[in-house]
């Protein structure tokens, strides 16, 4: 079994992000700390009848820090867990930080991958649904697809002629 130097560090639920800007801070950090992950995804909520895009925390109350070494410097470690909203680092019964075994991590990436994959992407020339604003029901086809905005350009039939939409891409479903 092959571990890595990725540990798991236990903290306050929603302070992850306050964390993970705190912890540069700390004294030897560039000495001690590769990469900092807090494993989220972007997902769409409705707030009145305007969809946000928010991030999602998927591991509520954890966040993974890579250290450049194994085991980490003890020192460095006791700093972190001395840190505001930090609880303490997986343990083993010795009582010192456990690194995830390869497959845990390639588990727990493989999550966040997934669910950055989740939204459902449209391509030209696909027929679509608009499922909001005032071309709701309305069918069409893809034209464009720009996809760093997550917006897309579609025809669709108003009474009898072609009209073009700009539309968000979630304000359309695949037929």
């Amino acid at each position: 079994m092959k571990y890595t130097n990725w540990y798991t560090l236990r903290v306050l639920s929603g302070k992850e992000n306050s964390i993970k800007d705190i912890l540069p801070h700390i004294e030897g950090y560039d000495k001690c700390v590769e990469e900092v992950l807090i494993p989220n995804e972007k997902t769409v909520r409705m707030r009145g009848k305007k969809k946000i895009v928010v991030n999602k925390n998927l591991l509520p109350g954890y966040m993974f820090i890579k250290f450049k070494t194994t085991p980490p410097n003890p020192d460095f470690v006791k700093l972190v867990e001395q840190t505001k909203f930090v609880s303490s680092f997986l343990i083993d019964s010795s009582g010192k930080p456990v690194a995830l075994n390869e497959d845990e991590f390639k588990k727990i990436v493989g999550n966040v991958e997934q669910s950055q994959k989740k939204v459902d992407r449209v391509s030209k020339g696909e027929e679509i649904v608009v499922i909001d604003g005032p071309f709701d029901n309305f069918k069409g086809v893809v034209l464009d697809v720009d996809p760093e905005k997550d917006k897309l350009r579609v025809i669709v039939k108003v009474f009898g002629r072609d009209t073009t939409l700009d539309l968000n891409l979630s304000q359309v479903e695949r037929q």
